[in-house]
């Protein structure tokens, strides 16, 4: 299934006929529990509040101060990836 040689391939319905695939066990279904659907919950209207805040700091930032942010970024972004690494960081 991994070799990089397309000629040698499998095709979908061989891979889903493999053992490897036939042969592993199915989640069981059983229910998350309000504790967890609440913790859930929480974390998704907490990422929409971080982003809504930052959205808002963003907006009410001085072209100078964008400037300034930019120029950091750039410093620290080394290797021009747009993505700061922990190591750059």
């Amino acid at each position: 299934m991994l070799d990089p040689d397309p000629k040698k391939w499998l095709t979908a319905q061989e891979v889903l006929d493999h053992p490897c695939i036939q042969n592993t066990k199915v989640a069981p279904n059983v229910p998350l529990g309000e504790i967890v659907r609440a913790r859930l919950k929480q974390f998704s209207v907490m990422n929409k509040l971080r982003k809504r805040a930052i959205g808002v700091i963003a907006e009410h930032l001085s072209v100078e101060e964008i400037a300034g942010i930019k120029e950091a970024f750039q410093l620290m972004d080394t290797d021009n990836k747009g993505k700061v690494s922990l190591d750059q960081l």
